[in-house]
């Protein structure tokens, strides 16, 4: 039974905690497709995925998940390539300061709701039939710590963020039936791309493998078992 196939869907996945997560699915025994919308980046994660793991696939597909028509695009790729999804990492989102757009906070507001919440909904609502006909499955969203609070400065980010925990939980409670389990990731700062350039020093931060490690914890727990929020800060706190 433990040398079954596996496979993952993971969106976000050419870079930081969606590369991450990958990394460890492929070392764990998964087929993965990664999701992105560079196609440059997601050759140069393929191909770097690939040689070290040669012996598992690494999929890739580009798309703007923003455009129905990517999505459904997407949807069937998974779909294409694998008999069975086992595991959907939804991990693709970005993060903007109210700062960065001050005299236009509702457009931010919409643009942040529109990538971290809407697109995460919509993927998911494609792939749900599959994940019933199995009876099987397991969805992780990768949400922020900003699902369940209020940072400064981040009001139109923590408002897509609380979004989407909500959206988990009631996911959650409508698959249970199903066998299919669901769980909200929520992570503080973590050291990526994204703060490459700062003053602010490293050690202050998580490694993406932090992440990827706890999503390896959630699927290794019995089918009996379903962790349903895991909030993971950096030691010495918030920044």
């Amino acid at each position: 039974m433990t040398n079954m196939p596996k496979y993952a869907v993971v969106t976000g996945g050419t870079r930081g905690i969606g590369y991450a997560i990958a990394n460890l699915l492929l070392k764990n025994g998964y087929d993965v497709l990664l999701g992105g919308q560079n196609q440059l980046r997601l050759d140069k994660a393929m191909l770097a995925l690939s040689k070290i793991y040669p012996d598992r696939k690494v999929h890739g597909c580009v798309g703007n998940f923003l455009i129905p028509d990517e999505i459904t695009n997407f949807s069937k790729a998974s779909l294409a390539l694998f008999p069975k999804i086992d595991v959907l990492v939804n991990n693709a989102g970005i993060f903007e300061a109210d700062s960065s757009q001050p005299n236009n906070f509702l457009d931010l507001a919409k643009r942040l709701m529109e990538i971290n919440n809407w697109s995460v909904v919509a993927l998911t609502e494609t792939l749900l039939p599959q994940f019933i006909a199995q009876q099987s499955g397991h969805i992780i969203n990768i949400e922020s710590i900003a699902s369940t609070n209020v940072l400064p400065n981040s009001v139109a980010y923590c408002i897509s963020k609380h979004a989407l925990h909500a959206y988990t939980k009631g996911l959650r409670s409508q698959l249970a039936a199903h066998q299919i389990k669901v769980t909200a990731i929520l992570p503080g700062a973590t050291y990526t791309d994204s703060w490459a350039g700062t003053d602010v020093n490293p050690n202050r931060f998580m490694h993406p493998n932090d992440i990827a490690l706890a999503v390896m914890g959630c699927l290794n727990m019995s089918a009996m078992a379903c962790p349903e929020t895991i909030v993971l800060r950096p030691q010495l706190g918030d920044l």
